[in-house]
């Protein structure tokens, strides 16, 4: 007894595992990168493409973006993403995958119950001399309905095992916004107000405070994050008279918001690095 008992477990646990291996999975990646020149990605790309007989779903393009949907086997689909990842800066990336196994196990039932209203029917036409001739036709139709729906389910069903886990990435490429560029050389309006402190690294006694706190009006003139700062700074040592008390500062600087550093897309905490 406990020797067949194994062996109907076994085989229960062979069907089910055959069953999983049989559901379909669709794996989906949607991928932003900034990019230096759109022209020569949308190449790279084309050229990256026919290589590896990839086609392409659907794409546009335009004078700063360039987007791409493509439908792929796992192979392809991550010889893709590993590729264009190395094309520049990936801004965000997401991957959603959604498992069918609940609509296969679905269909299967609505096959089922089909089957069992297409005996039903059968009956009803072999006692066709009780029912009536005129029901035939009616009987008839609706065979040929039901069968037309579980063939429909079957190829479904066949068509999801058959393809197993199905790959689609949705690319956009976005031209990173050069210094130097028409758009960064646009003047804008933007003053703001800076708030420092002064620290002397070797401060002479009697000429030299050691610390001064600033109050800096900086003035944004472009879109390149170039920048007018007029700083006035006072000394927190107000006892000695003899010590430098005020500072007025004049100057000329620019902000970079580096690719590796972000960009500048996050609200807050953007990295940058500059001159003054």
């Amino acid at each position: 007894m406990k020797k067949i008992l194994l062996i109907t477990l076994l085989i229960k646990n062979i069907a089910v595992y055959g069953q999983s291996n049989n559901t379909a999975t669709r794996v989906s990646t949607s991928i932003e990168i900034n990019v230096n020149k759109i022209d020569a990605i949308k190449s790279d790309m084309d050229i990256l493409l026919l290589e590896k007989n990839i086609v392409s779903t659907n794409y546009s393009i335009n004078r700063t973006s360039f987007n791409i949907n493509l439908s792929t086997d796992s192979i392809g689909y991550h010889l893709l993403l590993n590729s264009i990842r190395k094309w520049g800066f990936v801004i965000s990336e997401n991957t959603t995958s959604n498992d069918n196994s609940n609509e296969l196990s679905i269909m299967v039932k609505e096959i089922d119950l089909l089957k069992k209203e297409k005996q039903q029917y059968e009956k009803l036409v072999s006692k066709i001399d009780t029912v009536g001739p005129y029901k035939y036709f009616e009987y008839h139709e609706k065979i040929i309905s039901i069968d037309k729906l579980i063939s429909e389910k079957e190829i479904k069903i066949t068509t999801s095992k058959a393809i197993g886990t199905n790959f689609s990435l949705k690319i956009k490429f976005v031209e990173d916004e050069a210094i130097g560029s028409d758009y960064s050389d646009l003047w804008v309006n933007m003053p703001g107000f800076e708030y420092s402190f002064l620290f002397t690294e070797q401060p002479t006694s009697g000429s030299s405070p050691n610390s001064m706190i600033g109050y800096n009006l900086k003035y944004i003139v472009n879109h390149k994050k170039t920048y007018v700062l007029l700083g006035l700074y006072k000394s927190q040592e107000q006892n000695d008279p003899s010590t430098v008390n005020e500072m007025y500062m004049f100057s000329l600087g620019q902000d970079f918001y580096s690719r590796k550093l972000g960009r500048g897309q996050r609200k807050f905490f953007n990295l940058y690095t500059s001159f003054i």
